[in-house]
């Protein structure tokens, strides 16, 4: 990234090859090439800071900033009504109303289109469980489990796997409409747009840096993802560090989970503690 670029944005070349690039782009490929096709247990912060340095080479974030529909994107209405199937269907014309409030209720209530969008653009490959919805409006204040008043997202209802940078661009986004919707220029919503994802870009860099041995993970998901989620963590996780479920999982699933963990990865020393909606604790 070019510091001297303004507000910190990648010099408008950033697609084409740069040639003083191309030898470390290279040594990139060939150290993950060499992992071979099975996962790597327990990757290094370097390997890490290579691989989304691979991913920013063959991405740039340029490349992710374009959309454009194409002749055969699907009709927004009809994937807005294809949900509504499930719902109750007397609360369906409230949800129309709400959403015709605004652009910026409609947004809110469109996580699906936005996704189909999405889904036709080029990624970065860095593949989390995302959010699903990460509108400015889906964060607040809640109390933790240890009464700690915490700012964090509130709503997972819409989770699901898929690339980071898809949370991101949803988040930067609501920034905008929310401008516009409180009568705000366009500049004061790209400015917003940019900070917030700025402030993403270093709070991640800042996070993984404090994480500090013994690690612990707070894994607050659907259940249905649960399993996963944990297993993904698991891999990453030494002897002594702590996954915690704080979600609605069965607590006899996590006790098993544990089990099956400890079993597969020889890691004696790394605790699972599963703590279920009612605060049922299982080592």
């Amino acid at each position: 990234m070019d510091k001297d670029s303004p507000a910190g944005k990648p010099s408008a070349d950033t697609g084409t090859p740069v040639p003083e690039l191309d030898q470390e782009v290279e040594v990139l490929r060939e150290d993950v090439a060499s992992t071979g096709a099975g996962r790597v247990a327990h990757p290094s912060l370097d390997d890490r800071r290579k691989a989304g340095r691979l991913a920013w080479a063959n991405t740039p974030p340029e490349v992710l900033s374009v959309w454009s529909a194409g002749p055969d994107r699907q009709d927004p209405v009809a994937l807005l009504q294809s949900q509504e199937a499930s719902r109750v269907q007397a609360l369906v014309p409230v949800r129309h109303q709400r959403m015709a409030a605004s652009a910026f209720a409609f947004y809110r209530g469109a996580a699906l289109l936005m996704a189909a969008d999405l889904a036709t653009t080029p990624t970065s490959g860095l593949t989390v469980q995302l959010c699903g919805d990460a509108h400015l409006s889906n964060f607040g204040l809640f109390a933790a489990p240890d009464r700690t008043v915490i700012f964090d997202v509130n709503d997972f209802d819409e989770t699901n796997p898929g690339p980071f940078e898809w949370d991101v661009k949803r988040l930067a986004a609501s920034f905008v409409l929310a401008a516009r919707d409180n009568g705000l220029g366009d500049d004061v919503g790209r400015a917003a747009a940019e900070t917030a994802a700025a402030s993403y870009r270093t709070s991640m860099a800042d996070f993984a840096a404090k994480l500090a041995v013994p690690r612990a993970a707070w894994v607050m998901v659907p259940a249905a993802v649960t399993g996963g989620t944990v297993d993904e963590i698991a891999s990453h996780f030494d002897a002594g560090d702590v996954i915690i479920d704080g979600g609605n999982s069965y607590y006899r699933d996590d006790v098993d989970r544990a089990a099956v963990i400890g079993a597969r990865q020889m890691v004696v020393g790394l605790t699972v503690v599963l703590v279920t909606a009612l605060g049922i604790l299982a080592p």
